[in-house]
């Protein structure tokens, strides 16, 4: 029997939670095997997470406006348990899109292993979010985004350009090369015109995926690429 996205996802994450010892996955890239004699699939993916271990939660300054902040959940604690920079994000992920799994998404639960968030403030305003995983397992390192949102109040002033130019290089530094992002329709010309991501065939996206990299994906969605 066939199920929607949503029903599949939750059904997954419920198992997860309840038979962790039948689940093994990659805590970079969410790989996922039962043959995995470490909490990495791959060496590669063990030097990015350790690497990214020790930025996150820190702010760092883009500009005298804004900062950015990259953050993860922990996936052994309960929503209400994480951290309130993350909660407001999820928030603020959850203002745009109508998904139940969006918080198991951001705070690691299950199949979502590796995600992380990287959030833009203003302040003590979040004027923008990323949610990101990095599959360093596979030959071209890639970065797959499921979500980007920026807040009502800051949209159409130049924000989401800032942050999505500093992402980027935050995302080169651990040899990410390539970028893919499930789009609405209606918002692929945003992403074709204003940031140069492309829509991705079948078979290229494939291609990509072939070592067994598994990503998010929405159903009347297009997926996008831009490489680094």
């Amino acid at each position: 029997m066939r199920r929607s996205f949503r029903e599949a996802c939750v059904l997954e994450v419920c198992k997860c939670r309840t038979e962790d010892h039948q689940w093994k996955r990659c805590s970079l890239c969410g790989y996922h095997s039962d043959h995995l004699r470490s909490a990495f699939c791959t060496e590669e993916c063990k030097l990015a997470f350790n690497d990214m271990e020790p930025l996150l939660f820190k702010v760092d300054r883009i500009s005298e406006e804004f900062s950015w902040t990259s953050m993860k959940g922990n996936n052994t604690l309960p929503r209400f348990l994480q951290n309130p920079m993350l909660l407001t994000a999820t928030q603020l992920v959850r203002s745009a899109f109508d998904y139940d799994v969006i918080p198991d998404l951001l705070f690691g639960y299950g199949m979502y292993a590796g995600f992380y968030t990287h959030a833009m403030w203003k302040k003590s305003d979040l004027v923008c979010a990323i949610t990101f995983r990095i599959h360093s397992r596979a030959k071209e390192v890639f970065g797959e985004v499921p979500y980007i949102v920026t807040a009502e109040e800051y949209r159409g002033r130049g924000c989401l350009k800032v942050m999505m130019e500093e992402f980027e290089c935050f995302l080169k530094t651990f040899s990410v090369k390539r970028l893919l992002m499930p789009s609405l329709s209606t918002k692929v010309d945003l992403w074709t015109e204003g940031f140069e991501y492309v829509k991705i065939s079948e078979e290229d996206l494939n291609k990509i995926l072939e070592d067994g990299s598994v990503i998010v994906d929405f159903e009347n969605t297009e997926m996008l690429t831009k490489e680094l």
